[in-house]
């Protein structure tokens, strides 16, 4: 049975955030105590509490859009439990892929469209 392990809201969208995720496929997401300098990359959220950490064969959905974990950095839960911190990174060949530290990979249809207000629920796949 999944259960939610982490629940977010976006409330501010960086100037450059949607082209990272359209043109990049990638989201770097941040809570509220964001440093300045990372403002104009994030989409940043209301909330950093984690209940569980994030593994492999997890879902993530963007509002109703479904994704599932298929790799995760060494550092990507520690980063979210800590600052509400990672980078998604959508639809790449993890096997070709570097994997990066902070970076949760995942597997989907297309690139979600996140705006103001939308929601990211990560579940635990149990």
């Amino acid at each position: 049975m999944e259960y939610c392990i982490y629940e977010l809201t976006i409330t501010r969208i960086g100037e450059e955030a949607k082209s990272l995720l359209q043109d990049h496929n990638m989201m770097v997401i941040f809570g509220p105590d964001i440093p300045d300098s990372l403002i104009d990359v994030c989409y940043v959220h209301d909330s950093k509490e984690m209940k569980e950490e994030i593994e492999i064969g997890d879902k993530v959905y963007f509002d109703n859009q479904e994704y599932e974990v298929v790799e995760i950095g060494n550092v990507a839960n520690e980063n979210l439990a800590t600052m509400g911190h990672c980078t998604f990174k959508f639809n790449v060949d993890v096997d070709e892929e570097k994997i990066l530290g902070g970076t949760i990979y995942l597997k989907g249809e297309n690139v979600p469209a996140v705006n103001l207000g939308s929601t990211i629920k990560i579940f635990k796949n149990a």
